[in-house]
């Protein structure tokens, strides 16, 4: 079966010593050891950059990536846009990985609610897209340091809350603590509300404390300027937020293509895990 191309080659994180062919060996003779599946140098790459070189890390990482896919298919399988429930889930929520890196090389990704109306909301696809835009980000010619996240909360009220399965938050929450190809650094909420307070609360038990410290929550009508100034550059900003990018409604409309482009992507990927799933279950 054919492999998942990337963006990038590992040849040139390799010749850029963010990581070693030694350590890439060693994670992929690991995963043969315990009947993961044949990957990419690419994709082991990706985790050993995300784990900071940490091979102890970056093997729980890889396995519980394909740990939580095999429990949660609703959420990582069937990623193609056109499907009617991610084109509203598309529409539903504004979401971008950035072009622009920040100067510490990280990835800013940005969320906001465009239609406020709560029946419109359905967690399970945009907790698929929220995952499949890392994808994206690793997918670029240089692969970022760390991943910067950036909420925005404006429109969503209380009625919000009862579109959120637990399972579905606790499945998240584990994937982005335990299997994201991605350092996650910050997390910014702005324009927090009641709902996010409420939000928070349910889930804390479920959030290790490392994941907890991450997260900034910013009030109504946060400084942009100061908000710019001291956590996400302008350069990294769409216009709606006093940035220097296109509007978010484009940044959007960008990430909607990027997501056909990666449409090959995604299928053989999934492949590859349907096929290990099937061993697995033997």
């Amino acid at each position: 079966m054919s492999l998942p191309k990337f963006g990038f080659s590992a040849r040139d994180i390799i010749q850029d010593k963010r990581v070693s062919q030694d350590e890439i060996t060693e994670i992929r003779l690991w995963m043969l050891s315990v009947n993961l599946p044949v990957v990419s140098e690419e994709t082991i790459v990706i985790y050993i950059v995300a784990c900071k070189r940490d091979l102890d890390l970056t093997r729980r990482a890889i396995m519980a990536y394909y740990l939580c896919a095999r429990k949660c298919p609703e959420i990582f399988d069937d990623r193609d846009v056109e499907q009617k429930d991610l084109r509203q889930a598309m529409d539903t929520v504004y979401h971008a990985s950035i072009p622009v890196m920040t100067d510490d090389n990280c990835v800013v990704h940005i969320f906001k609610l465009n239609d406020t109306k709560y029946y419109n909301f359905h967690i399970d696809p945009v907790a698929k897209l929220c995952f499949m835009l890392p994808l994206i980000s690793v997918n670029r010619k240089s692969l970022p340091n760390g991943l910067k996240v950036v909420i925005d909360a404006k429109g969503a009220g209380l009625f919000h809350l009862t579109r959120f399965k637990l399972k579905t938050m606790k499945m998240m929450i584990e994937y982005l603590q335990e299997g994201l190809p991605l350092h996650v650094k910050e997390i910014h909420v702005l324009n927090t509300m009641m709902m996010v307070d409420k939000l928070i609360f349910i889930l804390k038990p479920f959030m290790k404390p490392e994941l907890y410290n991450i997260l900034h929550l910013h009030p109504n009508n946060t400084d942009l300027e100061e908000f710019s100034k001291n956590y996400i550059p302008k350069k990294c900003l769409p216009s709606d937020y006093g940035g220097d990018l296109c509007s978010f409604k484009e940044l959007n409309e960008k990430t909607r293509e990027q997501y056909g482009e990666l449409r090959e992507f995604f299928e053989t990927e999934e492949n590859i895990r349907r096929e290990w799933a099937e061993h697995f279950a033997e």
